[in-house]
Protein backbone atom coordinates (compact mmCIF):
# COMPACT_ATOMS: atom_id res chain seq x y z
CA UNK A 1 0.00 0.00 0.00
CA UNK A 2 1.34 3.37 -1.33
CA UNK A 3 1.35 6.47 1.30
CA UNK A 4 -1.31 8.15 -0.82
CA UNK A 5 -3.47 5.40 -0.74
CA UNK A 6 -3.12 5.05 3.25
CA UNK A 7 -4.12 8.68 3.62
CA UNK A 8 -6.83 8.55 1.46
CA UNK A 9 -8.67 5.52 3.84
CA UNK A 10 -7.71 7.50 6.58
CA UNK A 11 -9.27 10.39 5.78
CA UNK A 12 -12.27 8.05 4.56
CA UNK A 13 -12.50 6.03 7.63
CA UNK A 14 -12.31 10.13 9.41
CA UNK A 15 -15.47 10.77 7.34
CA UNK A 16 -17.31 7.48 8.46
CA UNK A 17 -16.25 7.67 12.06
CA UNK A 18 -17.63 11.62 12.10
CA UNK A 19 -20.59 10.13 10.46
CA UNK A 20 -21.65 7.98 13.07
CA UNK A 21 -20.73 10.33 15.54
CA UNK A 22 -23.25 12.88 14.03
CA UNK A 23 -25.77 10.35 13.48
CA UNK A 24 -25.89 9.29 16.70
CA UNK A 25 -26.19 12.87 18.08
CA UNK A 26 -29.14 12.77 15.76
CA UNK A 27 -30.79 9.89 17.51
CA UNK A 28 -29.93 11.03 21.06
CA UNK A 29 -31.78 14.34 20.54
CA UNK A 30 -35.15 12.39 19.01
CA UNK A 31 -34.89 9.78 22.17
CA UNK A 32 -34.66 13.32 24.33
CA UNK A 33 -36.96 14.77 22.57
CA UNK A 34 -39.45 11.88 22.80
CA UNK A 35 -38.76 11.90 26.45
CA UNK A 36 -39.59 15.61 26.80
CA UNK A 37 -42.97 15.03 25.60
CA UNK A 38 -45.88 15.59 28.51
CA UNK A 39 -47.96 12.97 27.39
CA UNK A 40 -46.85 9.40 28.09
CA UNK A 41 -48.63 7.50 26.04
CA UNK A 42 -47.46 10.40 22.91
CA UNK A 43 -43.91 9.16 24.37
CA UNK A 44 -45.11 5.53 24.17
CA UNK A 45 -46.28 5.42 20.70
CA UNK A 46 -43.07 7.19 18.96
CA UNK A 47 -40.90 5.19 20.93
CA UNK A 48 -42.38 1.96 19.82
CA UNK A 49 -42.93 3.03 16.45
CA UNK A 50 -38.92 4.74 16.03
CA UNK A 51 -37.02 3.20 19.01
CA UNK A 52 -38.22 -0.51 19.74
CA UNK A 53 -37.81 -2.07 16.43
CA UNK A 54 -38.73 -5.87 16.17
CA UNK A 55 -36.26 -8.67 16.28
CA UNK A 56 -35.20 -8.35 12.62
CA UNK A 57 -34.76 -4.59 13.00
CA UNK A 58 -37.91 -3.85 11.44
CA UNK A 59 -40.36 -0.90 12.34
CA UNK A 60 -42.87 -2.26 13.61
CA UNK A 61 -46.68 -1.76 12.35
CA UNK A 62 -49.40 -0.04 13.33
CA UNK A 63 -51.76 -3.15 14.53
CA UNK A 64 -48.65 -4.13 16.85
CA UNK A 65 -48.31 -0.97 18.09
CA UNK A 66 -52.12 -0.75 18.68
CA UNK A 67 -52.12 -4.09 20.89
CA UNK A 68 -49.06 -2.83 22.97
CA UNK A 69 -51.10 0.04 23.75
CA UNK A 70 -54.45 -1.36 24.12
CA UNK A 71 -55.70 0.76 21.17
CA UNK A 72 -57.40 0.59 18.18
CA UNK A 73 -55.23 0.78 15.20
CA UNK A 74 -57.16 4.64 14.13
CA UNK A 75 -56.50 5.62 17.80
CA UNK A 76 -52.69 4.73 17.50
CA UNK A 77 -51.97 6.54 14.59
CA UNK A 78 -54.13 9.87 15.44
CA UNK A 79 -51.89 9.47 18.51
CA UNK A 80 -49.10 9.40 16.70
CA UNK A 81 -49.76 12.46 14.40
CA UNK A 82 -50.78 14.47 17.63
CA UNK A 83 -47.23 13.15 19.26
CA UNK A 84 -45.59 14.38 15.91
CA UNK A 85 -47.08 18.24 16.29
CA UNK A 86 -46.19 18.31 20.19
CA UNK A 87 -42.48 17.02 19.27
CA UNK A 88 -39.89 19.96 20.10
CA UNK A 89 -36.29 19.72 18.51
Amino acid sequence: MNIDHAKQSGNELEKIVKEVERLEQVQLDIYNAIEGLDNINEQLVLRYRYIELTHDGKQPSWEIIAYKMHYSTMQTIRLHGKALEHLKF
